[in-house]
């Protein structure tokens, strides 16, 4: 609801409960994502990312790990740690997660792609044979868009030019 000091006062009072045996396990365990999503509720991310690690560690559900493993790949990615969003990105398809998590995970992975480390030429295979198949026609805006950001970093401005009127189209 937006009220955050009450919702501190609520995360105090849990912390200072954490150490009590008779303290639900189900609970102690959520209280790293709990946290997490305090801090991402008030754009935080910083104090956030932490959390996310702990409650990676934790989280015993396949799909929220994968979802877990999401957010770290956006956090890195923007604040420049190409190369660590790109492993989390890596790890999300080789899970084979829920379509629409994947799809981003593969989109996210090529536009994270350090230009000094990475070849070019695999991110522009990879989503041009996305573009072609008919599992994401639907995404072929995105997937054009993607191309156009592979073109800019490449300094390629007549085929990023070519990409964004595709994904205009």
């Amino acid at each position: 609801s937006g009220d955050y000091d009450k919702a501190d006062a609520a995360l105090n009072l849990l912390r200072s409960r954490l150490t009590d045996e008779d303290f639900p396990i189900p609970v102690k365990d959520q209280m790293p994502l709990v946290e997490a999503d305090f801090y991402l509720a008030q754009h935080n991310t910083d104090n956030a990312y932490p959390f996310l690690e702990q409650g990676l560690k934790t989280c015993r559900n396949r799909q929220l790990r994968t979802r877990i493993m999401c957010i770290l790949g956006q956090i890195n990615q923007r604040q420049g740690h190409l190369d660590v969003a790109a492993n989390y990105f890596r790890e999300i398809i080789k899970r084979n997660a829920v379509f629409q998590l994947d799809f981003e995970a593969r989109l996210q992975l090529a536009t994270s792609y350090d230009t000094l480390q990475q070849d070019h030429k695999y991110v522009e295979k990879t989503l041009k044979k996305m573009a072609s198949s008919n599992q994401y026609r639907e995404f072929l805006d995105k997937i054009y868009y993607a191309l156009a950001q592979v073109a800019e970093k490449n300094h390629q401005d007549s085929l990023m030019i070519r990409y964004l009127r595709l994904s205009v189209s």
